[in-house]
């Protein structure tokens, strides 16, 4: 492959992965956060397995499963980390900073309150 064709491929891929967060989360606004990315990564695997097929390269996908079991932990490990750090520490919204103290005895409006709270 000629060397600017592989600088243009490169540079496409990476501006088609910064569409991939304002795209997801556009997605989980509709169907939450873990739904979006269990969508996310189903759409990916069909991509893959597609190219795959079109490729010539299915049949050796049998060679997949000789290894151990203890290959196919990481990814599974993997996924239950991501799943758990994308749901409670990336998509978990700060909470409002509070405005008075508690001492003062004075209720100061917070950001999101409304008048009839």
């Amino acid at each position: 492959m000629d060397r600017g064709v592989a600088v243009l491929l490169t540079a496409f891929g990476g501006g088609l992965i910064a569409l991939q967060p304002p795209i997801n989360a556009e997605l989980g606004r509709f169907t939450g956060n873990i739904q979006a990315g269990f969508v996310s990564f189903a759409v990916g695997a069909l991509l893959i397995g597609a190219i795959m097929v079109l490729s010539g390269k299915a049949g050796t996908l049998s060679h997949a499963f000789q290894p151990g079991w203890i290959y196919y932990l990481g990814p599974v490990l993997g996924a239950l980390i991501a799943a758990t750090a994308y749901e409670y520490l990336y998509l978990r919204p700060l909470q409002p900073p509070v405005v008075g103290t508690p001492e003062s005895g004075v209720a100061e409006p917070r950001p999101g309150d409304t008048a009839l709270d």
